[in-house]
């Protein structure tokens, strides 16, 4: 998971994207989708493409 390997608490990936924590569990949970402005911003966060955020792609920066 890419909040654990940076480090991140759910509290504060929330705060920087706007959301709150329980929206950031749910997320991860499966239990409820994210908005294309929210997957856009945890791409550029972390540095990954989208699709790789979707599972559609195992290359997290698309080369």
């Amino acid at each position: 998971m890419l909040r654990l390997e940076y480090g991140i608490s759910q509290n504060m990936l929330a705060k920087c994207i706007g959301v709150t924590r329980q929206a950031i569990g749910n997320y991860e949970k499966g239990k409820r989708e994210c908005g294309f402005d929210i997957l856009i911003m945890l791409a550029e966060m972390f540095g990954v493409t989208t699709d790789f955020l979707v599972g559609y792609s195992d290359k997290r920066n698309g080369n």
